[in-house]
């Protein structure tokens, strides 16, 4: 494989989400690793390059692009199925032999990647479905070292096919390979459930929190930097990979009058919302969004854009955020989640919900008394010593 070893592998561990949010623990790359050259280390993801296979499945699945390397660009590969112009194209992975087109099959064209076909994204599935018709070629696939990405490769083939029938077109996409019984090649045609569109309705990135109430402490502590107005106006990183970037424009660009409702990530915000913005201040991809506009708080979803990784949900400390995953016609439109009039604190000058009796915000209010901060540390002491 081209990029065994980790050859010209880049890792830019600024855009982990390990990283960037200490308080979250991501394994996604680690856990979908064939050769389990990925780990963690001080926050960092780091990259063992003597296990690494060079499959590039990284490339595709992390959900912030932390992984590319020099020489690659799936684009490349859309842009020769283009060029190329079949009916029909066949894909293989760089452990074929080269592939030949037999004589009968002059409406075929083929492409065969430098690497395994887990480093195309779900979205470079889609841009070639709108291109041609596909064959996958995985008869080399039982018996390689990273046969484990064959399930990624079938997740991201067939929600590139899902979304296709969402956008109104009806995508042929095969694969070929060994059956596990005979010794005879078999053809089965993906397609997606009809009825519910299933590999969109499922999640597929997993997080979870490292001690959550001492997340929560921290940001009490740090409450006249998150609710002031300035939290409202900084400017935030946008972590979305380039592959999504391209899908935004594909989607929109190519969706036709008869498309139907696949599933994308949704998001509700109950009333007991504080307006604080930490919900919006650590979403990756800027996907949820807060404005202050004229003592109102406004806060917006794009569902398209969301990578549903839930670090919302997982941050609020009000836990007052809902995630799901539900059909949407048109994801990519923003949608007003939450509009609200706010005052400030009558103690810290933070924003506090306009109708809020007692003037003070939520970090006001549950403000630890001083006698029970001096009897913590008293008890503490005694605990200690004895």
């Amino acid at each position: 494989m081209h990029f065994k070893y980790g050859t010209l592998i880049q890792v830019d561990h600024t855009r982990c989400l390990n990283y960037q949010h200490h308080g979250v623990q991501c394994g996604h790359c680690i856990s979908q690793c064939p050769g389990e050259a990925l780990y963690i280390e001080g926050y960092k993801i780091k990259i063992d390059r003597d296990h690494c296979l060079g499959c590039g499945l990284c490339f595709a699945d992390c959900p912030t692009e932390v992984f590319k390397a020099k020489g690659w660009d799936e684009t490349e590969v859309v842009k020769e199925v283009r060029k190329q112009g079949k009916e029909v194209t066949k894909f293989y992975c760089g452990n074929h032999e080269k592939p030949y087109l037999k004589m009968d099959e002059k409406d075929k064209g083929a492409v065969q990647l430098i690497t395994c076909l887990g480093s195309l994204s779900k979205v470079a599935w889609y841009e070639i479905g709108l291109q041609t018709n596909v064959e996958l070629h995985l008869e080399k696939c039982s018996q390689c070292s990273m046969k484990s990405c064959v399930e990624r490769i079938q997740l991201a083939v067939t929600t590139g096919e899902e979304w296709l029938r969402s956008s109104g077109y009806d995508p042929q996409f095969s694969v070929i390979h060994d059956s596990d019984i005979e010794d005879v090649k078999k053809r089965k045609r993906y397609k997606a459930i009809s009825s519910g569109l299933e590999v969109t309705s499922r999640r597929d990135l997993f997080l979870s929190i490292i001690g959550r109430s001492k997340e929560k402490v921290q940001y009490i502590l740090e409450k006249d930097s998150l609710c002031s107005n300035s939290s409202y106006t900084k400017k935030k990183e946008n972590y979305l990979p380039n592959w999504h970037r391209r899908l935004v424009r594909s989607y929109v660009l190519n969706t036709r009058e008869d498309r139907i409702a696949a599933y994308w990530p949704s998001i509700e915000k109950q009333s007991s919302c504080i307006h604080c913005g930490i919900c919006s201040r650590n979403c990756p991809t800027q996907t949820l969004r807060t404005s202050l506009h004229n003592n109102k708080v406004i806060t917006t979803f794009t569902s398209g854009t969301c990578i549903d990784c839930r670090i919302c949900m997982l941050f609020c400390p009000v836990e007052s955020i809902i995630r799901d995953r539900r059909p949407n016609v048109n994801p990519f439109k923003q949608e007003v989640l939450q509009e609200m009039r706010v005052s400030h604190c009558t103690r810290c000058e933070s924003l506090v919900v306009e109708n809020e009796q007692s003037g003070l915000c939520y970090w006001c209010k549950n403000e630890a008394v001083e006698d029970d901060l001096v009897n913590d540390v008293w008890n503490n002491l005694i605990d200690n010593k004895f």
